[in-house]
């Protein structure tokens, strides 16, 4: 019989002893077969109202309906195609961006890379989600330009983080002792420096993918995101508000339930990707 690899059998063991990310693991992947299957799991079409109009949670309609009588389950499940795609993609767009700059900039002295820092500190000098909303006006609240406003935010803060950890990691023996042997820049960076700063990366990546699904949803609350009609939680919510003055409340309940289980389990996971990629914190 063969046996398990060992970082998966230290992660699996990490598991048993920590509820909050067997928890968090548990309900992103939940989310995820949500999103892959959504046209199975979904009762109802996201976009096509029924005959109800502001019915309260029943058997026929688990989350009840909105002020247009669309179905609030069917549209928290398809919205998690858009969230989770977004959170993720965008989050993927910003480490291909930031973790390269980051390990160049690090390395490498001179006003280059000077510049590259002072881009990134106007770039975090404003408020997120402001820019994000001067952004999206710019070039149009479509899917695709939220994934590039994302995209355009976050790098900033792979690139600290990975520069850091060159710096920290910059002139350490071992690394002396590489370039006496004849290593070049080029695989320094790639064997010696990128294997220890993908650690931190890949939880920073967790953390970001939530952010950029709350990113998401702000936008879309305040109807500078994804179009109205299109299910996402963050309009769900900004629709079901109205309703809320009269006390039908489910129908931002339950997609500002799946915002924040969405948001704190990536944040679970985080920790548990640390333990797994990192041979020092393993049990």
């Amino acid at each position: 019989m063969m046996s398990m690899p060992k970082p998966l059998k230290y992660f699996v063991a990490y598991l048993r002893t920590h509820l909050d990310a067997l928890i968090g693991l548990i309900v992103v992947g939940l989310f995820l077969l949500a999103a892959m299957f959504a046209q199975a799991i979904a009762p109802f079409d996201p976009e096509t109202p029924t005959d109800v109009f502001r019915s309260a949670p029943s058997v026929t309609h688990w989350f009840g309906t909105d002020s247009s009588g669309l179905d609030v389950f069917s549209r928290v499940v398809y919205a998690s195609r858009i969230d989770l795609f977004i959170g993720v993609v965008g989050t993927a767009l910003s480490m291909a961006v930031g973790v390269p700059l980051g390990l160049l900039v690090g390395y490498y002295r001179g006003w280059p890379s000077e510049l590259v820092m002072r881009v990134s500190d106007l770039l975090q000098a404003f408020p997120p989600f402001v820019l994000a909303m001067a952004l999206v006006a710019i070039v149009g609240p479509q899917l695709q330009n939220v994934i590039f406003v994302i995209a355009f935010l976050t790098p900033p803060v792979f690139l600290r983080l990975v520069r850091s950890e060159v710096l920290a990691f910059r002139e350490r023996t071992v690394i002396e002792a590489a370039r006496c042997v004849g290593n070049r820049d080029y695989r320094l960076l790639r064997y010696y420096f990128a294997p220890n700063v993908i650690e931190s990366a890949l939880v920073q990546a967790s953390v970001s993918a939530g952010w950029a699904i709350m990113l998401t949803a702000g936008l879309s609350f305040v109807g500078a995101g994804i179009p109205v009609t299109t299910p996402e939680w963050g309009s769900m919510v900004g629709i079901g508000a109205q309703m809320m003055m009269t006390g039908e409340w489910w129908a931002s309940f339950f997609p500002g339930l799946a915002i924040a289980a969405c948001v704190l389990s990536f944040a679970a996971v985080g920790e548990a990707v640390r333990i797994l990629v990192n041979p020092e914190r393993r049990p």
